[in-house]
């Protein structure tokens, strides 16, 4: 059956994965830690070279994301991927800067973050390895490496699973960040390792730091993982969801429940 056309044959995003998008949770109220993700995208604009136009503001995107949300009747918490993509004309080499974009919402069952109950039994994936550049940082179109990634998780019945950068670093699971606790010190991987600036990633930093706990960003090896304490997977649509068991380690959630307690108060909303 044919249906209207939403996406031209030529979008970039589709012929070249040209674009990168942001995952974010909004309600009513309007979206959780909108001025974090909107820096984000911006970043990531500049650094692929697409012409931003003033009026594209924290403010906008919100407003553009809210009105969504009510013409769909929506009361829950939702599900935004707001995605980008640099507008039709040439081949490799494009013929405008300029973009568009594309909002998708859906509504989500529950309300709030709320920390699994069971922890994931996750594994690594190390046939492909993420490489480290100036998009790394990003979340792009292109993302056949976690699209593998994921087909290998379903192979293992695993719950997650960890990506390794070209050096062999553990740096991030296919659509969290990861955070690992050894000796009561929280420890997740800089950025110069390949890790997606996430926006919760961002935001656990900020509350640990509340509590007064150290925080360490550096490289992390697969032996620092397996010596862990806890290990947690963050990102900005679930909160947080701790890891049970990797291999035949196991693991903790202490400070992982503790942080989880804390995120609701903790979140920036733009109206």
């Amino acid at each position: 059956m044919r249906g209207k056309n939403i996406i031209s044959i030529h979008n970039r995003s589709f012929r070249y994965g040209d674009g990168l998008f942001e995952s974010m949770r909004c309600n009513k109220n309007g979206i959780n830690f909108m001025e974090s993700h909107v820096r984000r995208l911006l970043l990531g604009l500049e650094a692929m070279k697409m012409s931003i136009p003033d009026n594209f503001t924290p403010k906008y995107v919100s407003d553009q994301v809210s009105r969504l949300y009510g013409e769909h009747k929506m009361t829950e918490d939702a599900r935004v991927r707001f995605t980008v993509y640099r507008n039709e004309g040439g081949l490799y080499v494009p013929s405008t800067n300029e973009f568009s974009y594309l909002i998708e919402i859906t509504e989500l069952d529950e309300s709030g973050y709320l920390l699994n109950e069971s922890g994931l039994h996750i594994g690594i994936y190390k046939k492909m390895k993420k490489p480290v550049n100036d998009l790394s940082n990003f979340k792009t179109a292109n993302a056949l490496l976690f699209v593998m990634a994921g087909i290998y998780k379903d192979e293992n019945n695993w719950d997650e699973c960890l990506i390794v950068n070209e050096r062999d670093e553990i740096i991030e699971a296919i659509s969290c960040n990861m955070f690992m606790v050894s000796d009561e010190v929280l420890i997740t991987p800089a950025l110069s390792s390949g890790c997606v600036a996430g926006v919760m990633r961002e935001a656990m930093i900020r509350i640990a730091g509340q509590h007064d706990i150290v925080v360490v960003e550096r490289n992390v090896s697969l032996s620092d993982i397996k010596s862990a304490d806890e290990l947690f997977l963050t990102n900005a649509s679930v909160g947080i969801k701790w890891v049970g068991q990797l291999g035949i380690t196991k693991y903790d959630n202490n400070l992982a429940a503790m942080l989880s307690g804390s995120l609701e108060n903790n979140i920036e909303l733009v109206r």
